[in-house]
């Protein structure tokens, strides 16, 4: 197992940028999925004619935020597994391989997507606390995975982040 050389490895940029279009499309996805759960929702209501008590508001919650998990796991798990490219990685050309090169199986895009999901959704989920209470300790608290995660880069020699690295994955470019 040798590490990809060095005209494999990606730039700063690229990776950051990149990361800045996965975030639209994940904002894209999470809208669009939420709107669908909430109409889906009131239709049931509707038709079963259930009036929608209060109480049941924190399981709908739940269940939203479990489809809204499952629908970012079915974008990309099967993105990372067929070519190793999401729409952001094929935009700035790079690619997600496994240490020795070779396209990842299915169990290693599920580690890394919730390795990444729990670093970076740590950060979202405290950038949107942070944005409503900014003064906040357990915000600031929240945002330091996050923080890790990407300000790994910079220490490391083939510029991936800590997620890559616990997930034992490499992003290279295409």
């Amino acid at each position: 197992m040798s590490p990809p050389s060095a005209g494999l490895r990606p730039a700063v940029f690229p990776r950051f940028a990149s990361l800045t279009y996965e975030a639209l499309a994940v904002a894209a996805i999470l809208l669009a999925g939420t709107l669908v759960f909430v109409g889906a929702v009131a239709a049931i209501s509707a038709v079963a004619g259930i009036p929608t008590p209060p109480a049941s508001a924190a399981l709908e919650r739940v269940l939203l935020q479990g489809f809204l998990l499952l629908l970012l796991g079915a974008y990309f798990v099967p993105c990372w597994t067929r070519g190793g490219q999401t729409l952001a990685m094929k935009a700035w050309k790079l690619r997600l391989v496994r240490p020795d090169g070779g396209a990842l199986t299915r169990g290693a895009a599920i580690i890394r997507f919730a390795i990444a999901g729990l670093l970076l959704g740590a950060g979202a989920t405290a950038a949107i606390w942070l944005w409503r209470h900014p003064g906040s300790v357990y915000g600031w608290a929240a945002a330091v995975p996050a923080t890790i995660d990407l300000a790994w880069i910079a220490f490391d020699r083939e510029r991936q982040f800590l997620h890559d690295r616990l997930a034992r994955t490499r992003v290279v470019r295409a």
